[in-house]
């Protein structure tokens, strides 16, 4: 005896075919956003190095921020090129704490991202 055919549902390979075409179409977003994330992070850490830095070898250490490439202390880091920030100079003092309350944003083509300074407490943090 033959079973009987059901043809009311969805093959597997239909199935995986949606599922990649609609993965296709999320990526872009997500990956751009990431991009502004991770750099955003990188600012973040460069930032702690030369606080921890200024703190350990009891120096003023001074940052620049421009809008296509950063000074770190004496390290140059160059900006991707979708990437943009608005410039701002500032220091940490032989104690690590930074010279003023500040902020500045990074934008690329779609997203744009704020690193805020706090005084006193010396933290960093993007929104």
């Amino acid at each position: 005896m033959d079973k009987p055919v059901h043809n009311n549902g969805y093959t597997l390979m239909e199935m995986l075919m949606v599922l990649l075409i609609v993965t296709l179409f999320s990526i872009p977003v997500s990956l751009q956003k990431d991009h502004l994330t991770l750099f955003m992070k990188k600012m973040k850490m460069y930032s702690i190095a030369v606080q921890c830095n200024a703190f350990q070898l009891k120096e003023v250490k001074t940052i620049r921020i421009g809008n296509k490439e950063a000074l770190f202390d004496d390290k140059l880091f160059h900006y991707p090129d979708t990437i943009s920030c608005s410039s701002v100079t500032f220091h940490y003092n032989e104690n690590g704490n930074i010279s003023q309350a500040l902020s500045y944003t990074c934008k690329d083509s779609s997203h744009k991202m704020k690193m805020i300074y706090q005084l006193g407490s010396g933290r960093v943090r993007y929104e």
